[in-house]
């Protein structure tokens, strides 16, 4: 008889398709290609639902697909692909107008993720591989999400400003517009040290969370740039009245 107990373990959760690519694109811009470390798309599969998360120095945005069905080994359920592979995964089209409700299959081994079509509405193109990175991304965005949200119910300084820069608007609008929700009304949160914090949840299925380094000095003793202590440069950013950025959701996943 065969020894099973050898053979390589391997993952494997059942989603809508839609609302994958839809989570994806939502995170996506917020990956940097700046930062190689941060050039990366993480996926958490905790509780029933896949958390498809991002981030770069001053932005993390996470995003909700519930899972159909799932059954994680636990040194699968945090994985790490380039952002290029992320953008991969988007090229596993199923015929929307003929399956409405696409269902797609994520497996998980120890080396690589691939995507399987579900629908056989795809043409050729049936399953898409990634490789898998070593752990990267050096933040914890779900960990640092779960402590933004309890901040923010247990109640905010109605004072603290908002303040998004122009990549964090643009990331914010994208987000918007695959969350599917018409408005998003960002929440300031006490600056700490930073000249702003902000919170914004977008129909209950992604959060993002925004900081803008404080101003100081325009440049630096030797007359570049001032950079912070991680080596990041400040950018001078005026504070904004609060307001709702609104974007007009489009169900066909294309540009509005």
């Amino acid at each position: 008889m065969p020894d099973y107990s050898q053979l390589p373990v391997k993952s494997k959760a059942v989603l809508f398709t839609r609302e994958l690519h839809n989570a994806i694109r939502a995170v996506i811009k917020v990956a940097s290609r700046k930062f190689e470390d941060f050039d990366v798309v993480k996926l958490v599969l905790r509780g029933g639902r896949l958390l498809v998360c991002a981030a770069n120095p001053r932005h993390m945005i996470q995003a909700v697909v519930p899972t159909y069905f799932a059954v994680v080994a636990a040194e699968h359920a945090e994985v790490e692909i380039t952002a290029a592979s992320a953008r991969l995964l988007l090229k596993l089209k199923p015929d929307f107008k003929k399956a409405p409700e696409a269902q797609c299959a994520l497996f998980v081994s120890e080396n690589e993720l691939t995507l399987q079509d579900l629908s056989g509405t795809c043409g050729d193109l049936t399953d898409v591989t990634a490789a898998r990175l070593a752990p990267t991304l050096p933040t914890d965005v779900v960990a640092v999400m779960g402590r933004v949200r309890d901040e923010v119910r247990q109640g905010v300084d109605a004072a603290s400003p908002v303040v998004l820069t122009a990549a964090q608007m643009d990331a914010i609008s994208a987000a918007i517009q695959y969350a599917q929700v018409p408005f998003c009304a960002p929440i300031g949160l006490p600056p700490g040290d930073y000249l702003a914090r902000c919170y914004a949840s977008l129909g209950g299925m992604v959060e993002s969370y925004s900081t803008v380094t404080d101003i100081r000095r325009p440049h630096a003793a030797d007359g570049g740039p001032a950079r912070d202590a991680d080596g990041f440069e400040y950018v001078a950013t005026l504070p904004v009245a609060p307001r709702q950025i609104t974007a007009r959701p489009n169900l066909s996943g294309g540009a509005v």
